[in-house]
């Protein structure tokens, strides 16, 4: 593994792309009644114990949207490692193997190509084999050069979504942006910059917020 890699880090990368769309966010655990929700964000799930694989399975088989970061689907709760492969019981939703880890040194930039462009992306790099899923980006650099670094796989009346490094916020927003777009998933209201809407399911009145940074 790499000394960079940090959980509360890559979760702040994840929930910044949605606190700047006004996007609510609720945190919860994968073994939590997922069915009021139609995407769910998991970066670096680690561990993942017994049921909540079903439990995530069942949620994308019924039209979710399931985005696993790297590092995922390692060990059960009690740290012993997955037998099988990674992301352990996670690959039939995802629709991959992760063959190989590659920690990136502090200072290591790579960059991954879309459909849409070029970005940098950082950290680590899974090597990944397809088993079912469709490449979304490519690692540019390296010996693993031209191999998947972000995946989308179908499963049931869902998907699986599989970011395989760190990508740039440039990245991330555009892949999160696409996934709100499909789900119809839209802000409250269209607001200035640092300005937060909430609203509350008791009532219709709607909460603006000035968050000074």
């Amino acid at each position: 593994c790499s000394s960079t890699v940090r959980y509360i880090p890559i979760v702040e990368a994840y929930y910044r792309e949605l606190y700047k769309r006004n996007i609510a966010v609720d945190f919860v655990r994968p073994s939590d009644d997922l069915t009021k929700y139609k995407v769910v964000i998991a970066p670096m799930l680690y561990m993942v114990k017994e049921g909540e694989d079903e439990n995530l399975r069942q949620f994308v088989a019924n039209g979710g949207t399931l985005i696993v970061s790297f590092f995922s689907g390692i060990v059960d709760e009690n740290d012993r490692v997955h037998l099988g492969g990674y992301p352990g019981p996670l690959r039939d939703i995802l629709g991959i193997f992760v063959e190989e880890f590659v920690p990136y040194p502090e200072t290591k930039v790579n960059k991954i190509y879309s459909n849409d462009g070029e970005y940098d992306c950082t950290t680590w790099a899974d090597i990944i084999r397809l088993e079912g899923a469709e490449p979304l980006a490519t690692f540019k650099g390296d010996w693993y050069a031209g191999l998947p670094a972000v995946t989308r796989n179908c499963y049931g009346k869902g998907e699986g979504i599989y970011v395989g490094t760190y990508p740039d916020s440039n990245y991330l927003g555009r892949l999160l942006e696409q996934v709100f777009a499909k789900h119809h998933i839209n802000p409250i209201l269209e607001v200035a910059e640092n300005v937060e809407v909430q609203q509350r399911e008791t009532d219709e009145w709607k909460y603006l917020i000035t968050v000074d940074e």
